[in-house]
């Protein structure tokens, strides 16, 4: 493949113009996509084929189960022209007076070598046909395996000298029929240190990794994870390193767990298709056990007990005792593959990169490796994977039983302790009822006026000797009580008469002079106050509000040199609010702020407390960001006091499909706002605002849609449920009305996909703590994903590239439908700036304003962490507006549910948890 990079330096335009052609393309692609060669995993498979009588065919074997690599294999992995129609025959050729002419005529001699040396220098000097002539030559080469050294056939030059003829060439079939002969002959040189493969083996290296998923990871990654690309060597990158004993330790683990593998691969897909007539070769030789082996693949045959015969290699022609065996030199640098049987690691195991400066003598010995990043992450992963799943059944028997007998014996353990305890209970009752029998007995004595001639003072008790006595009490270890005042106790009185007797009067001050330095007394004055704490510190924190706002209204009238026309409309409904409970004949008591409340309302739960810190929060000034217009400052700041004046009714708001709350309000900007987490409730709110706000004009955008968080849901069902059965899959009515506008049914459009709307937008969630945004463009086939930590989300986002094709497809109608393909949208990430959601717990907020500045066609770069804490101020002010509009209130009037739509808001905490239990039998 490094010739290729000399080309792409030389003659790039002729280069480029090569790689567009779709004759060599996906070729090429390999070398631009820097899929290197793994010659140990190649050697690995060539010491397990299966010896049979196909003379096109070739059979492995790895973990007891049968692949197979012919000719459909090969045109599923290369895309080349596989069948000769004969309309590739070969012509005479024209003498132009070129390079390649002048060739023929004198049948000189040409290699790689000399291409490299001597015509990539003299190359400006031919004209335009000559350079493309080099570069298919070269491919040509390539597929053909042809050593660096050796002299090419004019066979090869005869063909470039007709572009259209070269196109018709069956040159899938040729290099296949070649490789299949290398392989043949290679058998008899896998005991030899070193030998060539002759052929085109990347073909056969990347049909190892689509037959075996798991050596694809080891050995790289694929560019997109749809499950059929074709031709597959496109689709491959990686510089992996893959050794023997890590195969052998992945055939091992894969052999007691059952692993996923394909024995037959055809450009549709996996195990679809059996034997293609296409590629049936008349002269191939019939085996009736491999028609035997077809059969049972087909039945899904058990091949875990098989045990296959083996076969030593013959060597036909061993190398001296004093000479090692080694390939030639000008092998390691074509496409003749040197495989080594040794256990370390060599340097023929990868290509030369490409771009990579090569030296002109062929050596790889100076060639410099390129790191395939994250590979060995990636390897480890996949072997740890594996051991842990393939541990047998006698390990988790023996786990089993060494927990069920680490149970027996703790419940022993309980029983014996429940024994002792209630044993010792036992004892503690009978020297409390002996106790309690001794005390009422002193203490009749004692009323009568009789004193125990046994007395003794407390002092004098031995301690020692009632701590040895235990519950061993007797009436002489008892310590007799003197009671010299016994005739002023009365004992049927409690503790609050005895206080109010004696003293007069029951003190309910908590303050006690000297007893704590930190206490100070509180003014006399505030007993008349209310007696409940909580609604005195809301009056507290009302009356700073009130007093800090007033501060920042008189600032900004100073500046603006106008009245504060908003105090005088929140007095008025304050005075309103007073007149009605007069009227209502309710007790109303008047605050130090001027406001009025209901003595009810004092007693409010603990969460009155956030909510004063939320309006405190609101009366600051907040800065602006560029990411929004300075001409509605005024109009902003009067919606700030209107959510200032609403957190004080304690009122719910229907919007939409939600209900706005003080908990909502809360988890919105409430206290440490940025740490919590939004929920669907209001993220189906603000979306629906934004489908109103379109449908009645209010956003100068066109052809424009929101879906909610079910849409999201539902998609994701449908996608699972379409991977399980493909072809009998059909798209639910429920999807169906989220493409006729019917859904989402807050906000109802009645606008369908493709010709009323040309985008549509919806919030979607990954794992249960993390959103991402959507825009799903029609009419460019592609779905661009905004997600505010920058990475890839191919599994959540690969669900809409299949399904939405889909709904838009049913959705239509006449020969608009008939014409629509449901091939899979392309995904786009849209790049993210560095340092967004460093609190973990603003995605939510990103993707409501990835939605909002997208859709109003406003730079999205503009967002950060900084201007978050707006954009939570307002989504909570929004809601509000929505809430008290009144062409949305007689709108939401309206509303009628749909038959088939939930009547309740999907909880995404209780979807995540019903799929965690379903992971458990």
């Amino acid at each position: 493949m490094s010739i290729l990079t000399d080309l792409a330096n030389g003659v790039k335009a002729e280069y480029t113009e090569v790689k567009r052609d779709p004759l060599f393309a996906k070729i090429i692609a390999i070398h631009e996509h820097r899929l290197h060669f793994s010659a140990k995993m190649v050697h690995s498979f060539m010491t397990r084929q299966l010896v049979t009588a196909k003379k096109h065919e070739l059979w492995f074997v790895f973990a007891r189960r049968p692949l197979r690599f012919s000719l459909q294999e090969f045109h599923a992995v290369t895309g080349l022209k596989c069948v000769a129609d004969g309309n590739s025959e070969e012509t005479n050729w024209v003498d132009d007076g070129g390079f390649w002419s002048t060739m023929l005529k004198t049948r000189g001699k040409i290699s790689f070598e000399t291409i490299r040396k001597k015509h990539l220098q003299e190359a400006n000097t031919w004209t335009r046909v000559d350079r493309l002539r080099l570069v298919y030559f070269c491919v040509v080469g390539l597929l053909m395996a042809i050593d660096e050294k050796s002299f090419v056939s004019h066979e090869y030059i005869r063909h470039i000298m007709d572009i259209d003829k070269l196109r018709a060439y069956p040159w899938g079939l040729r290099s296949f029929d070649h490789l299949v002969d290398g392989v043949i002959k290679a058998r008899s040189d896998l005991s030899k240190p070193s030998y060539v493969l002759q052929g085109f083996a990347y073909a056969l290296q990347i049909w190892i990794m689509e037959a075996i998923p798991d050596f694809g990871i080891m050995l790289g990654r694929k560019l997109n994870e749809v499950d059929n690309i074709f031709p597959r060597c496109s689709n491959w990158t990686g510089a992996a390193r893959a050794g023997f004993q890590e195969i052998i330790d992945l055939e091992k683990t894969l052999r007691k767990n059952g692993l996923v593998l394909y024995s037959f691969i055809s450009a549709t897909g996996n195990m679809d298709v059996i034997r293609d007539q296409d590629f049936v070769r008349t002269d191939e030789m019939r085996d009736e056990r491999v028609d035997r082996m077809e059969q049972l693949i087909s039945q899904n045959h058990d091949w875990s007990k098989r045990l296959w015969e083996a076969e030593e290699p013959v060597d036909t022609d061993p190398a001296p005792a004093s000479a090692p065996a080694t390939a030639p030199a000008s092998a390691a640098q074509t496409e003749s593959e040197v495989v080594h049987n040794k256990g370390g690691e060599s340097t023929e195991d990868f290509r030369t990169p490409c771009g990579e400066v090569t030296s002109s003598s062929g050596s790889r010995t100076r060639k410099r490796k390129v790191i395939d990043i994250g590979a060995e992450q990636r390897k480890k992963q996949l072997l740890f994977q594996r051991s842990v799943a393939s541990a047998d059944r006698g390990s988790e028997c023996f786990m089993r039983n060494l927990f069920a007998e680490y149970e027996k014996k703790m419940t022993e353990q309980k029983d014996e302790k429940y024994e002792k305890l209630a044993s010792d209970f036992a004892k503690l009752q009978g020297v409390v009822t002996e106790l309690k029998d001794m005390l009422t007995e002193a203490l009749s004595r004692g009323n009568n006026g009789e004193s125990s001639s046994q007395s003794k003072p407390v002092s004098q008790v031995n301690y020692e000797h009632r701590r040895k006595a235990q519950f061993d009490v007797s009436l002489d270890k008892l310590v007799d009580i003197n009671l010299t005042q016994s005739s002023e106790i009365n004992f049927g009185e409690n503790t609050q008469s005895y206080l109010f007797r004696k003293q007069g009067h029951l003190s309910q001050d908590s303050f006690v002079p000297g007893f704590d330095p930190s206490q100070q007394s509180k003014d006399k004055s505030k007993k008349s106050q209310p007696r409940n704490q909580k609604a005195k510190d809301k009056n507290t924190a009302v009356e700073n509000v009130s007093k800090e706002k007033g501060k920042i209204s008189q600032q900004k009238n100073e500046k603006a040199k106008v009245k504060p026309k908003k105090a005088e409309h929140v007095i008025t409904e304050k005075d309103t609010h007073e007149d009605t409970s007069k009227r209502e004949g309710k007790a109303v008591k008047t605050e130090p702020n001027g406001s009025t409340k209901d003595p009810k309302a004092a007693e409010v739960d603990s969460d009155t407390e956030d909510v004063l810190k939320v309006l405190a929060c609101l009366t600051r000034p907040i800065k602006r960001r560029p990411l929004y217009s300075d001409s509605d400052e005024d109009q902003d700041e009067e919606r700030y006091e209107e959510l200032h004046g609403w957190s004080q009714t304690f009122v719910d708001i229907k919007v939409g499909p939600m209900l706005l709350t003080w908990a909502l309000s809360n988890r919105v900007v409430g206290p440490g706002g940025p740490e919590k987490w939004l929920k669907n409730e209001e993220i189906d709110g603000l979306l629906y605002v934004f489908r109103e706000n379109t449908t009645l004009k209010r956003w100068d955008v066109d052809r424009v849609g929101f879906m909610n968080f079910n849409f999201a849901c539902c998609i994701k069902a449908a996608y699972e449920q379409w991977k399980s059965m493909k072809k009998k899959f059909e798209v639910s009515e429920y999807l169906m009305a989220f493409g006729k506008g019917i859904l989402p049914a807050h906000g109802r459009t009645d606008k369908v996909w493709g010709v009323d709307f040309d985008r549509i937008y919806t919030p979607v969630s990954v794992g249960g703590n993390h959103w991402i945004a959507l825009c799903i463009n029609f009419s460019e086939r592609v779905i661009d994903v905004f997600d505010c930590n920058g990475l890839k989300r191919y599994r959540e986002v690969d669900a809409f590239t299949h399904m939405v094709p889909r709904i838009m497809k049913e959705v239509q109608t006449g020969e608009t439908k008939k014409n629509l393909s449901v091939a899979p949208y392309t995904a786009r990430y849209v790049p993210m700036r560095d340092g967004m959601n460093e609190t973990h717990s603003d995605c939510e907020v990103y993707t409501l304003k990835f939605i909002e500045c997208h859709a109003l066609g406003r730079d999205v770069s503009l967002l950060n962490d900084e201007n978050m804490k707006y954009a939570r101020y307002k989504i909570a002010s929004d809601l509000l507006q929505a809430g008290r509009d009144e062409v949305l209130l007689e709108r939401m009037s309206r509303h009628v549910t749909p038959e088939f739509a939930p009547t309740e808001t999907i909880d995404i905490g209780f979807i995540f948890l019903l799929v965690f239990l379903l992971q458990f039998p």
